[in-house]
């Protein structure tokens, strides 16, 4: 996207350029993309003030990225790391000093379920029977930070199941004991709800 400042109005338009395919990631590539766009619209590079982007290296690093292509030609370049992922970096610091790891959580109840259809089939019997509508888990990947928002929304959905699922009479197995330990905490619903507040 482009904002776009027209003198004859005083007008700041925001807009989408185009969107180029760039079949390899690599800075050169990456650069080479943009710059046709940039060329076919009559866009100097010297124009561009700003570049908000994701922090990868092919974006940012100090030497050989998209942000050093474009200072060379705009000395004044205002850069500013993509901010949703800023906030999460923030989120994810900040999370890691409480004393339950939600993305655990999250990982753990999903590949506990996974395992078998038999457990999911009794996990949707108890969500059925308390009156709480049953959605399957998702899974959270920690590389895929904005996953984490609709899993906890999703595991908290269906609370009260997990907790009676985990409290019945289950097979003996540690990692029952274990998953089953964390899920009925109430300071892992407590820490859920934090979570998914911030």
């Amino acid at each position: 996207t482009a904002q776009k400042y027209t003198y004859a109005t005083g007008e700041i338009k925001v807009g989408l350029l185009d969107l180029p395919v760039c079949n390899f990631g690599s800075v050169d590539d990456l650069i080479s993309c943009i710059d046709q766009v940039f060329r076919r619209m009559k866009i100097p590079w010297q124009n561009c003030v700003g570049l908000s982007c994701n922090n990868t290296s092919v974006n940012v690093r100090r030497h050989r990225s998209l942000k050093v292509h474009i200072e060379n030609s705009a000395p004044k370049l205002y850069t500013l790391g993509y901010p949703c992922h800023l906030i999460s970096l923030c989120a994810l610091k900040a999370a890691s000093s409480l004393s339950v790891n939600v993305g655990e959580v999250l990982i753990q109840v999903f590949c506990y379920l996974a395992k078998s259809a038999k457990w999911k089939h009794l996990l949707k019997e108890h969500a059925e029977f308390i009156n709480v509508e049953y959605r399957r888990i998702l899974k959270h990947s920690g590389t895929h930070w904005l996953s984490m928002g609709k899993c906890i929304e999703r595991v908290l959905m269906i609370m009260p199941a997990l907790s009676s699922f985990f409290q019945s009479d289950l097979e003996e197995k540690k990692q029952t004991r274990d998953v089953c330990n964390l899920v009925c905490s109430p300071k892992t619903e407590l820490y859920l709800l934090f979570v998914n507040s911030a």
